[in-house]
This record gives structure tokens, C-alpha cells and sequence, in this order.
């Protein structure tokens, strides 16, 4: 059986954003739930991480900024494994922006109407299409990189298929 550093920086890569996506969506899910007349198409998600708000802001909060790191820090490792040109180079860049803009959301929770996403964005719902979008997308990537790593093990000649690496 053999592994190289590409490898298992893609297999590394897509266990974060596997893990930092369900932990996301839980810690939501659970955050709602004890925030009393809670609406997932009307009110927005950075409503849950309001300290003044919400009794469990700290998690979301917390959720914010590891989705964030996580998303970022996996998009790196996917870049540094692919030594790929430009594309790559964009694809960390706005990897980048998205992970630093989650976890600015966790940093400062917004509240008031000085919120500026609240004119810009509109219903819950719509904030919601963008976010679960890209969290939609991070959880396919992942399980599509460990899928072809798995697929490149069982059709390598020299390999065990039924190893685990």
C-alpha cells in the first residue's frame, strides 16, 4: 500500500470540512432549539450568536469561528496537495474570505439595527440559501476526496483493497 503527502493532506482536508460542516449545522440546530420563537425562515442565523438574545450564543458563536478556521485551514491544505497555478490561488482567496467573514460573524455578534447584513441580506431564508450553499458544497467535497481516495486504493494493482490506510 502506498500514500503520498497529497494525499493525506486531502484525506486531512476533507475530514475537517466534514467535521466543521455537521458540527455547524448541529450546533445551529441545537442553538435554535433553545431560543424561544426561533424562525429558520424568518429570523437570521447570526440572531442565535447575540449574547443579549440568545441563551446559547457562546456556542454558536463558538460554531462560527471553528466553521470558519476549518474551512479556510482545508482549503489551504487542498492547495498546498494540488500544486496547482492560479485557480488554486483564487479558490484559497475566496476560501480565505469566507473562512475570515464566519468568523468575524463568531468574533462580534451582531445586534441593533446597526447590523448593515440585515439591509442587505433580507429574510432568514435567504441568508440561510448562501451559508447552507457553501456548507452544502464543503460536505460533498469531503466526502468526494475520501470517495477517490478510496477509489484510487481499490484499483492500484499493488494495494490491498481491503487494507485501511
Amino acid at each position: 500500500m502506498r500514500t503520498t503527502t497529497g494525499t493525506a493532506l486531502v484525506r486531512v482536508a476533507a475530514t475537517l470540512w466534514l467535521v466543521a460542516g455537521v458540527a455547524y449545522l448541529m450546533a445551529e440546530a441545537l442553538v435554535a432549539r433553545h431560543l424561544p420563537g426561533y424562525s429558520y425562515s424568518a429570523d437570521y442565523i447570526s440572531d442565535l450568536g447575540q449574547p443579549l438574545h440568545s441563551p446559547m450564543a457562546v456556542w454558536m458563536n463558538g460554531a462560527f469561528i471553528a466553521q470558519g478556521m476549518a474551512f479556510a485551514l482545508a482549503a489551504a491544505l487542498v492547495v498546498v496537495a494540488a500544486r496547482a497555478g492560479p485557480a488554486s490561488a483564487a479558490f484559497l482567496g475566496f476560501a480565505v474570505m469566507y473562512g475570515a467573514g464566519s468568523a468575524v460573524v463568531g468574533l462580534f455578534p451582531s445586534g441593533g439595527s446597526g447590523n448593515s447584513a440585515r439591509v442587505l441580506v433580507g429574510a432568514g431564508a435567504w441568508e440561510r440559501g448562501a451559508i447552507y450553499a457553501i456548507i452544502g458544497w464543503q460536505l460533498l467535497a469531503a466526502v468526494a476526496a475520501l470517495s477517490i481516495r478510496r477509489q484510487a486504493y481499490s484499483t492500484d494493482s499493488g494495494s490491498d483493497p481491503t487494507a485501511r490506510p
